[in-house]
């Protein structure tokens, strides 16, 4: 996400002309109704916060763009094609698993996914083994690879480890965090409430990506990359959880929850804003475990 001010002399017709200017935030209180999530109430008690920021230019790239351009920049830099072709696998199958198109316990045979997705056998092997060191695969000598199974212990277990790294990350974020570091929470928070969680019953890929952005936000000021690396990877242990869920359990309005985590932090409440964010991942946790006594987990 790259955001970019807009100078004080452009007009919101200039800003309309942009296709790639999808959020636009003229702080004038007869524009409120572009915040409709938000509320005016809210937008207003941190006007002040945010005063200065008049426009975003949000560029989203999907998977594929993302991926040519980065094997362009690595071939350009010096990168091997094996080490490029390595990345565009290894981001390929991640991404299949983390939302659920390669299914919990399902067998990776080499000569299916060599075919599956055009590429050779010893990319896709080193794609494989990176995969298993993050918990995504495991791998044993008699069985081979295979997606990380789902457990109702596995979900336990992660959804504690993220209360416990988080608590950290967020109080050092509130700590140290600046006014940089409220605006990228109130914005993230702008993008995230405007789009719907669930489409046709499935999860809202627009949502998991912002959902994605928004809690990053959150974390971005605590000054560690381990934290902030490590909370990446958690992040996608759980979203391939809520990708895998196939009925949606009881209704949350997970925007409202957004909000007064939001408002918490960036209020310094860090108490508050801690308890409301474990809060919010028990909750998530809470309806994935129903969904797997169920049955309703796809793969579980």
């Amino acid at each position: 996400m790259h955001l970019q001010r807009r100078p004080e002399s452009m007009t919101g017709g200039q800003i309309g002309q942009g296709v790639r200017h999808d959020v636009c935030m003229d702080i004038d209180y007869g524009q409120l109704g572009i915040l409709p999530r938000i509320g005016h109430s809210y937008y207003k008690k941190y006007r002040y916060k945010i005063e200065k920021i008049t426009f975003i230019d949000v560029v989203v790239l999907q998977w594929d763009m993302k991926d040519s351009e980065t094997g362009m920049k690595d071939l350009e830099g010096g990168a091997s094609p094996a080490i490029t072709r390595t990345r565009a696998i290894y981001e390929r199958l991640r991404r299949d698993i983390i939302q659920g198109t390669l299914l919990p316990g399902e067998k990776l045979r080499i000569e299916v996914l060599r075919t599956r997705y055009d590429v050779g056998g010893t990319p896709l092997r080193e794609a494989l083994n990176r995969l298993s060191t993050e918990g995504l695969v495991v791998q044993s000598e008699q069985r081979g690879f295979r997606v990380t199974p789902v457990s109702a212990d596995d979900l336990l277990e992660l959804t504690r480890t993220r209360c416990l790294i988080n608590e950290v990350a967020l109080r050092e974020s509130i700590a140290r965090g600046g006014r940089d570091w409220e605006e990228g929470v109130l914005l993230a928070l702008h993008r995230v409430s405007r789009v719907p969680l669930v489409v046709d019953g499935r999860m809202n890929p627009d949502f998991s990506e912002l959902h994605r952005v928004f809690h990053a936000a959150l974390l971005a000021g605590c000054g560690s990359r381990w934290l902030m690396d490590f909370n990446d990877l958690l992040f996608d242990c759980a979203e391939r959880y809520r990708n895998l869920l196939a009925v949606m359990g009881a209704v949350r309005d997970v925007h409202s929850e957004h909000r007064a985590i939001a408002e918490a932090a960036i209020e310094r409440k860090t108490a508050l804003a801690i308890g409301l964010l474990n809060d919010h991942y028990e909750k998530t946790s809470g309806t994935l475990l129903r969904a797997i006594e169920a049955g309703g987990l796809a793969g579980g």
